[in-house]
C-alpha cells in the first residue's frame, strides 16, 4: 500500500474520533435538555436518512442474496440498537462514562479479526487488550462513581459497533457512501412506526433549538460524514488500526466535558483515562516494528 494512502487512512481515522468525541458531549447535552433517548435516535437517522435516500435507492442493486444478511447486521450494528444503548447510558451517567464505547471497541474488533479474519495479533497488541479490559473492569467496579450498572449500556453499544466494523471489513467492496446510505435509510425505515407509537403514548414537542442542534451534529456530522470517513479508513488501514484511534477519545471527552457540561473528572476518572489510552494505543499496532 502506498505511504500516501496509509497517511490518508490515519488522518480519516483521527478526524472520525474528533467527531465522535464531540458526539458524546452533544448527546449528553441533548438528554439534559428535555430530549429522550428515542428523540435523539429519531432525529439522527431521519436527518441522515432523508439526505442519503437518493444514494440508497440508486444502489439497491448492490444488495444481493449473498450479502443482504451482512448489510442487515451493519444496519443494526451502527444503527438504532447501538445509539439507543449509548443514549440510555448518557441519560444517567456523565459523558466521560461514554468513553467505554470507543475504548473497548478495539478489544472486540481485535478478537473478531483474529478468529474470523485470521489476522495475526502481536504481543504488544495483546498487552493493549489487557489494559483495555483492566480499564473497563475498573470503571464498572471501583471507578463507577455510582453508575456501575449504567456502564454496561456503553459496553453493549461497543459490541454493536464492533459487529458493524467487522462486517464492513469483510464487505469492503461496498463504497463508504453506499454503506452510510444503507445504514441511515435502513434505520429511518425501522424507526418510523416505533417512534410514531412512542409519540402517541408519550406526546411531547421537541425543543426547536435542541432539535436543530441534534439533527445537524447527529444526522450530518456523526450519521453521515464520520461514518464515511470511518468506512474509508477501514479500507485503507484495516479494521483493527482504525478502531484503535479511540485512544484519543478518553482525553478529548474528559477535557471537553469540563467547560461544556461542568463535569469535573475525579482521580478515578483519570486512572480510567490512562488505562484506556495506553491500552488502545498499544492495541493499535502502530508501534512494535521498524517498518511501522
Amino acid at each position: 500500500m502506498e505511504k500516501s494512502n496509509i497517511i490518508y487512512g490515519y488522518s480519516l481515522a483521527f478526524f472520525t474520533i474528533i467527531v465522535w468525541s464531540g458526539w458524546m458531549i452533544i448527546s449528553r447535552l441533548g438528554l439534559l435538555n428535555s430530549l429522550t433517548p428515542f428523540d435523539v435516535v429519531f432525529l439522527r437517522y431521519t436527518t441522515s436518512g432523508i439526505i442519503l435516500l437518493p444514494i440508497a435507492i440508486r444502489n439497491l442493486h448492490l444488495i444481493t442474496r449473498e450479502n443482504r444478511k451482512a448489510i442487515g447486521l451493519m444496519v443494526l450494528g451502527a444503527g438504532a440498537p447501538y445509539l439507543l444503548l449509548c443514549n440510555f447510558g448518557f441519560a444517567a451517567a456523565p459523558a466521560s462514562h461514554g468513553i467505554l464505547t470507543p475504548s473497548t471497541m478495539p478489544l472486540w474488533v481485535g478478537l473478531a479479526s483474529y478468529f474470523l479474519l485470521h489476522e495475526k495479533i502481536s504481543r504488544l497488541r495483546i498487552i493493549g487488550y489487557f489494559f483495555i479490559l483492566a480499564g473497563a473492569v475498573f470503571k464498572i467496579s471501583a471507578g463507577g462513581n455510582g453508575f456501575n450498572s449504567v456502564d454496561l449500556f456503553f459496553i453493549a453499544a461497543s459490541l454493536c459497533w464492533a459487529l458493524y466494523t467487522i462486517q464492513n471489513k469483510i464487505h469492503s467492496y461496498l463504497a463508504p457512501m453506499t454503506v452510510a446510505a444503507f445504514v441511515a435509510c435502513g434505520n429511518m425505515i425501522l424507526l418510523a412506526i416505533p417512534y410514531t407509537i412512542y409519540q402517541i403514548l408519550n406526546p411531547h414537542f421537541l425543543p426547536l433549538e435542541q432539535a436543530v442542534q441534534q439533527s445537524i451534529y447527529q444526522g450530518i456530522f456523526t450519521g453521515i460524514i464520520s461514518l464515511i470517513t470511518y468506512n474509508r479508513a477501514i479500507q485503507l488501514i484495516g479494521a483493527a488500526r482504525t478502531s484503535s484511534f479511540a485512544a484519543l477519545a478518553p482525553v478529548m471527552v474528559t477535557l471537553l466535558a469540563v467547560p461544556l457540561l461542568g463535569e469535573i473528572p475525579t482521580p478515578s476518572d483519570w486512572v480510567f483515562v490512562v488505562l484506556m489510552t495506553a491500552g488502545v494505543f498499544l492495541a493499535s499496532g502502530v508501534i512494535g516494528s521498524k517498518k511501522r
